[in-house]
């Protein structure tokens, strides 16, 4: 089914009570069309609304739910990067639609990622800052 930015806006009011939607545009994400999705604008910031269109969208969505809903904030604390926040989620049909804060941002392939560049220092403390998480919170996170 497809789904225009405005109608996901009107779904995000749904979602979020109170919620006061000033734009809206398309957002495509990773490119691969599994999801509907649109950035919204607010007087609070950005929100993205994402709605699977398959199966294995739903089931990714889910897992990030899990893994969203186990960052308490001790752990989003020492982490050195945003983590979206899940605010709301409503029924889109047969499936739901999920509103989260919006983190702006560009893919990385890689491969492209030269042995000497200035990324590579960022990423390694990323990395280390995930594996230095409870063990428990991930197993509980599912």
């Amino acid at each position: 089914m497809a789904r225009t930015p405005l109608t996901l806006a009107a779904l995000a009011t749904s979602a979020v009570s109170g919620l006061i939607v000033s734009g809206t545009r398309d957002h495509t994400g990773d490119g691969t069309g599994a999801f509907a999705s649109a950035v919204l604008v607010t007087d609070d910031g950005e929100l993205i609304i994402r709605v699977p269109r398959t199966p294995g969208a739903e089931v990714q969505q889910s897992a990030e739910l899990l893994g969203l809903a186990a960052l308490a904030e001790g752990a989003r604390g020492v982490l050195p990067f945003a983590v979206p926040r899940t605010l709301g989620i409503t029924r889109a049909g047969d499936t739901r639609a999920v509103v989260t804060t919006f983190l702006a941002g560009e893919r990385i392939d890689a491969t492209t990622i030269e042995a000497d560049a200035l990324l590579l220092q960022p990423i390694a403390e990323t990395l280390a800052a995930i594996h230095e998480l409870p063990v428990s919170l991930v197993q509980q996170g599912g």
